[in-house]
């Protein structure tokens, strides 16, 4: 009879936000905008638990050059800092129903991945494409405040620290 291997939980997704309103913002303790509501999509589609930070512009890059998020999000554009420091994948919000929202026409995004994590800057790419082609997938409303399965932003958000 083979031997079974112990059950490992997948260690979870460390996702550094940009809070840049409508993409990402803390609203009443719980993080909300059209690309948190996808990341939460990305992390349920690959069975990870969220694990969210708050930073700022500039320390963006480092921390996913340092391995120290897997992920980072918020309105995102690619910088020549954040080019040279991470793996980047197209953000496209108007496939991602945002298409109603006058700021985000024209606009395009991106997701950096950390340089080490080759499988997740594979997986936030055939997630995205997988979106493109299933627009329905995305336009599934997220969890209300206070509800069944809405996260609570962590304190870092709401202390002022960002």
């Amino acid at each position: 009879m083979p031997a079974t291997l112990p059950y490992r939980p997948r260690p979870p997704l460390r996702v550094a936000v940009l809070l840049s309103a409508p993409w990402a913002f803390a609203d009443d303790l719980c993080l909300d905008g059209v690309e948190v509501r996808e990341a939460r999509r990305y992390a349920q589609w690959r069975r990870r638990e969220l694990e969210w930070t708050s930073m700022g512009a500039q320390d963006l890059p480092r921390a996913l050059s340092q391995g120290r998020v897997d992920l980072a999000i918020g309105g995102l554009r690619a910088t020549p800092a954040l080019v040279a420091m991470a793996r980047l994948a197209r953000f496209s919000d108007q496939r991602l129903g945002a298409e109603d929202c006058p700021l985000s026409r024209g606009f395009g995004h991106v997701w950096a991945v950390s340089q080490d994590a080759w499988r997740e800057w594979a997986a936030v790419k055939a997630y995205l494409q997988l979106v493109r082609h299933r627009p329905a997938l995305a336009r599934k409303p997220a969890a209300p405040t206070g509800a069944p399965g809405a996260q609570q932003a962590p304190d870092s958000l709401l202390n002022g620290s960002h």
